[in-house]
């Protein structure tokens, strides 16, 4: 399965990992290409590393596909255009839209309606 080798985002308040030089290739992988600032943390992101084959697209199966968070700050012709992908589409989706709080600096994810 596409995603059974992801590893989960590591979040820190440090802005750079600390690398050592003692760190094992493994270490030092996970500190450069798995740390992400404290922010971002309610993403929960997970993310695939193909140390063989390098950066670059990866296919995955339609269903694998199961929802998309738009911004909260994409346009409305933004929306518009994520709404038709989503239309064209042999498997259905969901689609969700985040905002931001009015209470607190977090962000609402709310899933639209057709």
């Amino acid at each position: 399965p596409l995603m059974a080798h992801a590893q989960k985002v590591q979040y820190t308040q440090k802005r750079v990992p600390i690398m050592m030089y003692y760190d094992d290739n493994e270490t030092s992988m996970t500190k450069a290409l798995l740390s992400k600032s404290l922010q971002w943390a309610y993403e929960e992101e997970w993310r695939l590393i193909d140390v063989k084959n390098g950066p670059g697209t990866v296919e995955f199966k339609p269903g694998n596909l199961t929802g998309i968070v738009i911004g909260a700050l994409a346009s409305a012709d933004t929306v518009g255009m994520v709404r038709r992908w989503v239309k064209e589409r042999s498997h259905p989706l969901d689609i969700y839209q985040a905002s931001l709080s009015n209470s607190d600096y977090s962000l609402e994810i709310k899933k639209l309606g057709s």
